[in-house]
């Protein structure tokens, strides 16, 4: 008698796509940067839910920030991508001022774990076995199916979906992962000035669920909670049980004019 299929799990997919995207200069003077053209007929957050929907996650909320009216134009409310359903689908999440936070700019997230913090009540109601976070910046393709099948099958606090750097890139511009010699990430370093690692991070995360809410209200208090590297990441790595998803293939951050400009002329190669 076969073994029954393992249950799949309550999965949520947050697309973080807050960013001002200065680096980008002219092209974000008036739009978020995942709303950015690319490859003349896309917008850079098409690839990563693009990337969603052909993965059959059909739970995916969009954490919006600076300029999201262009972008909000563009979402259409999921229909491009059959997430404009009356159960689950594409939710967008706006900057919102909490009770207390008076006329500060206390209800702007400062970074990603920041924005996470932010959304966490949202996150608990609804109750992820699973929750992927995803940056709407880069230019790759990735079943997030498979990263799932890594995390389930090691049982993973966190799974960080890595690749190799670049050719030509600014190192300090990504995240460094050191592993040891199973897949299990043994040092995280967010962006640093002298990076050293054995590959970077995509900035593709599938955390547990019930851990990173733990977590997350942990990190709630006066001081923001930052970016990924600054507390979030760095004390899943020192807790233990997180591990790596290797993206083979190609992948890139057009953070900047540079990289954008590279993209675009490796889009037009043979073989793009």
């Amino acid at each position: 008698m076969s073994s029954p299929a393992p249950l799949r799990p309550r999965v949520l997919v947050v697309v973080l796509a807050g960013g001002a995207g200065s680096r980008l200069g002219p092209l974000t003077a008036t739009r978020a940067k995942p709303a950015v053209p690319i490859a003349g007929m896309f917008r850079l957050i098409d690839i990563t839910l693009s990337n969603v929907a052909n993965s059959g996650l059909t739970d995916v909320w969009v954490v919006e920030q600076y300029e999201p009216h262009d972008l909000n134009d563009h979402l259409a409310n999921g229909r491009p991508w059959d997430l404009d359903r009356t159960r689950g689908g594409l939710l967008i999440l706006p900057p919102y001022q909490r009770r207390g936070d008076g006329d500060s700019d206390a209800a702007l997230a400062a970074g990603n774990a920041d924005a996470l913090v932010h959304q966490r009540h949202a996150i608990a109601q609804f109750g992820p076995d699973v929750v992927i976070t995803v940056s709407a910046d880069p230019l790759y393709r990735l079943d997030l199916r498979d990263v799932l099948a890594t995390h389930q099958r090691a049982g993973a606090r966190l799974t960080i979906v890595t690749t190799d750097p670049p050719a030509g890139d600014d190192p300090t511009r990504f995240a460094w992962v050191s592993l040891d010699g199973v897949g299990e990430v043994v040092d995280f370093a967010y962006k640093p000035d002298a990076p050293a690692g054995d590959r970077i991070c995509t900035e593709v995360f599938a955390f547990d669920g019930p851990d990173l809410l733990a977590r997350l209200d942990a990190l709630d208090g006066d001081e923001s909670a930052g970016d990924y590297g600054d507390r979030l990441i760095p004390d899943l790595v020192a807790a233990g049980g997180v591990v790596e998803h290797r993206l083979e293939g190609y992948w890139r951050d057009v953070g900047t004019i540079a990289a954008f400009h590279r993209a675009h002329m490796e889009l037009t190669a043979p073989d793009p």
